[in-house]
């Protein structure tokens, strides 16, 4: 069995990590402000990311200032990345950073203007090679503005709303068969108990490059995700093949859509089959959610994506956390799922993270354990006898 470092072996990797992974970490979750601030003229592209366009900020446009040739994706908040139907593609903050300096191939001049913003230069003064455009127009911005907020409110209940419970569904409906075949939680009642989750046959997912920018469908699963205070915090979506029990072939196969208002900050509740206590779990994923809730017969939280969990509130009574973090291959689950337990501690919580062990691979998380081993393996490690679970 492989052995992990220690705690204090852990944050000291966090320390020499490359910059480039202590940037991205330092990034994710807040593009919108670092791009935003750095290059105020996309702002309202950044603005709606997915939907709103603007001119190129570079080879600008013969469309004058209407011009909507430039746009951010819809998960930009998350992963930095844009499109100039001219120019190309960006996947990444660092991709875009390059773009719109006129620097790309050129990561490391990205990496430091990231340094520098994150106040950890390295005594390197940048020098931008292409100036950056000021806005023509007043900049925009659908967070503060009440009809926008209210449109996106209006959107995600309608879109709940629209969504089917799965206790109304089949056993052999692909969206059920996706959970209990494909991700091995196969327990019918226990899925048809899931308040949270729902399927929704026609989820849009983007819109195509076309002259008539024709949206793009696909049905999946959708679980509301809440505060701790109980108000709707946004959507997890998970898109699924229109026949088959299998996610859908694209890119982006979860998405979620928070409210404007509001900095994303919360969690779905995935329902175990033995009452809530005072003992709360947390994990990263839907399906690693559903997969502890069927092994374990306890309720858990799950918060969308790492970054997220580390900002997880508990609710009101709990005493007891138990963070069950996903094995990566850069160690960010196990650093976040750190964070959130030095914070609950604080707090005046007990806390444990649950590390998994099992397979030899370069990543794991518990729903691998479930498909590999078995639901047995998971409830070992949640009582404390797994010999393949690293504990912190």
């Amino acid at each position: 069995m492989r052995k992990w470092p220690g705690k204090d072996l852990i944050m000291a990797h966090a320390m020499t990590q490359s910059g480039f992974d202590r940037v991205k970490e330092l990034a994710e979750g807040q593009w919108d402000s670092i791009i935003g601030s750095l290059y105020p003229s996309i702002a309202k592209a950044i603005s709606r990311p997915g939907l709103a366009r603007c001119a190129c900020p570079v080879h600008h446009s013969t469309k004058g200032p209407r011009a909507d040739g430039f746009r951010v994706f819809d998960d930009f908040i998350k992963t930095g990345g844009g499109v100039c139907n001219t120019c190309g593609t960006f996947p990444t903050g660092i991709d875009l950073i390059c773009f719109l300096e006129g620097q790309e191939n050129n990561p490391k001049h990205a990496l430091r203007i990231l340094e520098e913003y994150f106040g950890l230069g390295r005594g390197e003064k940048v020098q931008r090679t292409a100036p950056r455009p000021r806005p023509k127009e007043p900049i925009y911005d659908e967070r503060s503005d009440p009809e926008a907020i209210k449109k996106r409110l209006w959107l995600l209940n309608k879109i709940w709303d629209d969504s089917v419970p799965l206790s109304e569904l089949p056993e052999d409906h692909h969206a059920i068969r996706y959970l209990t075949e494909t991700r091995g939680a196969d327990d019918f009642d226990l899925l048809a108990a899931q308040e949270n989750m729902r399927f929704n046959e026609r989820l849009f997912y983007e819109k195509v490059e076309d002259e008539e920018n024709t949206p793009v469908y696909f049905p999946g699963l959708v679980s509301v995700m809440h505060t701790v205070d109980g108000e709707m915090a946004g959507l997890h979506r998970i898109y699924l093949d229109p026949n088959k029990p299998q996610k859908a072939s694209v890119e982006k196969n979860k998405k979620i859509l928070g409210r404007l208002e509001a900095r994303l900050n919360g969690a779905v509740r995935i329902n175990g089959r033995a009452p809530f206590t005072e003992h709360a779990n947390v994990c990263e994923g839907i399906e690693t959610a559903v997969a502890i809730a069927y092994s374990t017969g306890h309720s858990i939280f799950a918060a969308g994506y790492t970054t997220l969990m580390s900002k997880w509130m508990p609710p009101e009574g709990t005493r007891y956390v138990t963070v069950w973090a996903d094995r990566d291959a850069n160690e960010a689950g196990i650093r976040h799922a750190l964070e959130l337990k030095e914070r609950l501690q604080d707090m005046g919580l007990k806390c444990r993270i649950l590390v998994p062990d099992f397979l030899d691979t370069e990543k794991e998380d518990w729903n691998d354990v479930l498909l590999e081993c078995g639901f047995e393996e998971i409830a070992e490690a949640y009582s404390g006898l797994s010999e393949q679970t690293e504990v912190y």
